[in-house]
């Protein structure tokens, strides 16, 4: 009976020790945010400027805002923008 608790316990302890590493957290993805805070889709791909509004203020009854001072995205590119496959054409 005892070897049979002994056992079964050592088990138990497999059990937990496998399922602990199993179940682990995955890694977060990673963002496209920029050292400005913004994501990438704030930022135009042609002049590289953030187009982002972080203040206002009112002058003459006209509201006016402040663009973002950011003049090109500096965080992680994505995978798309890096490597391109060529396009097959039909040469006949």
């Amino acid at each position: 009976m005892i070897e049979l608790i002994i056992a079964s316990s050592g088990w138990l302890v497999a059990g937990i020790v496998i399922g602990a590493r199993l179940w682990r957290r995955k890694p977060k993805p990673v963002k496209a945010i920029c050292d400005c805070g913004h994501a990438l889709a704030n930022h135009d791909p042609k002049s590289n400027k953030c187009n982002v509004s972080v203040d206002s203020y009112w002058q003459d009854g006209v509201k006016t805002f402040v663009g973002c001072a950011c003049r090109q995205y500096v965080g992680p590119q994505p995978l798309a923008s890096m490597f391109e496959l060529p396009i097959a054409t039909d040469k006949d």
